[in-house]
């Protein structure tokens, strides 16, 4: 809503997803909303490379704004990614 927004954050599991959550949960005025890969807990866990599980997210959830730091962190993610 206007009043509180929300916030969508991917790959909270992440360095950057997670200090950027807690800083979002913490700040007051916006409603962060979690998602990860099932590494952690978060409010949604799930893959974004999941096209049902995404639609269902966002028709849920309906954010604001969308922050997406979900992504491969490995070498072996990296290379075994399809382009």
């Amino acid at each position: 809503s206007v009043l509180t927004p929300t916030v969508l954050v991917t790959g909270a599991s992440g360095l950057l997803g997670r200090a950027t959550a807690r800083e979002l949960a913490s700040a007051g005025g916006i409603q962060p909303a979690i998602v990860t890969t099932g590494r952690t807990q978060g409010d949604w866990v799930g893959d974004p490379a999941d096209e049902r599980f995404v639609r269902t997210l966002l028709e849920t959830v309906r954010p604001d704004w969308i922050l997406h730091f979900a992504g491969p962190t490995t070498h072996r993610e990296i290379t075994s990614t399809p382009r």
